[in-house]
């Protein structure tokens, strides 16, 4: 499954800023959003996203975790 299609079209806009923060490293902080699942349903999960760098200390990466959220609405 394509990652765009994992995200809810009332959230793709949302999604691309965060990932342009991400990159430069401006929101590493843990957040919660939404994300649809191959069966087509809409869940609620966490992501905490870690930057990964290079010997220099510039980062190449950024490694995603994401985990189902049962305690609520983002």
């Amino acid at each position: 499954m394509d990652v765009l299609d994992r995200i809810p079209d009332s959230q793709r806009k949302d999604a691309l800023a965060t990932v342009v923060k991400l990159g430069q490293a401006k929101l590493l902080e843990p957040h919660r959003t939404q994300r649809i699942t191959q069966q087509g349903a809409v869940v609620q999960v966490s992501i905490i996203s870690t930057a990964l760098l290079d010997e220099t200390g510039k980062i190449y990466a950024i490694a995603p975790t994401e985990r189902v959220d049962e305690g609520g609405t983002p």
